[in-house]
């Protein structure tokens, strides 16, 4: 399983949990709410997610699974619809221990 913040303010401020059960959980964290309802369940993975990454924006996630893929999510898209937790990219590998997001240059 895995779990990472994203934000500097608890305004701002995010959560997201990858689970045993292929799911990978969001929600926003406050500072005045114990309890936070789940703002997005994203679903794809066949297996434990293991680890995620959020773009530095916030607008993507990136998480990986003991099925061996990669996924990419729209962050910003499935919070604004509330309808789709489809990926946009999925990519099947061996092996994938970690992963971050970088910035290339060309």
């Amino acid at each position: 399983y895995s779990f990472r913040f994203h934000g500097f303010q608890s305004e701002s401020l995010w959560a997201a949990a990858g689970t045993v059960f292929h799911d990978i959980l969001l929600w926003p964290v406050s500072a005045t709410e114990i309890k936070a309802k789940t703002a997005a369940r994203l679903q794809g993975h066949e297996g434990v997610i293991f680890s995620i990454q959020f773009s530095s924006s916030g607008d993507m996630l990136c998480s990986a699974s003991d099925d061996r893929s990669i996924r990419l999510w729209n962050i910003a898209s499935i919070l604004r619809d509330r309808k789709s937790t489809e990926t946009l990219s999925s990519i099947h590998n061996t092996g994938i221990d970690e992963f971050r997001f970088e910035l290339f240059f060309f």
